[in-house]
């Protein structure tokens, strides 16, 4: 599974190391949300989707999970 929040770094070729760090985020929150893991925190995905240009509804479920996306979808609009 694919999500989202992951599908728009690989789309921007950034490292979870440099997304983290323009989101003021841990990389293991970036890896933990990236992976369905864990639900991100308000300020976390407030951080996260501003680092990317996007709202956190982009990203993330009203949960907090980072939403999972159709990854041959995905290939075909971003060419990742």
């Amino acid at each position: 599974m694919m999500t989202r929040l992951k599908a728009e770094r690989l789309a921007r070729e950034l490292p979870q190391w440099k997304l983290a760090a323009m989101a003021d985020v841990h990389p293991f929150y970036v890896s933990q949300y990236e992976r369905g893991l864990m639900a991100a925190s308000p300020i976390h995905r407030e951080r996260l989707a501003r680092a990317l240009g996007l709202t956190p509804g982009d990203l993330f479920d009203r949960w907090g999970f980072a939403i999972a996306v159709d990854e041959a979808a995905e290939k075909a609009t971003h060419h990742i």
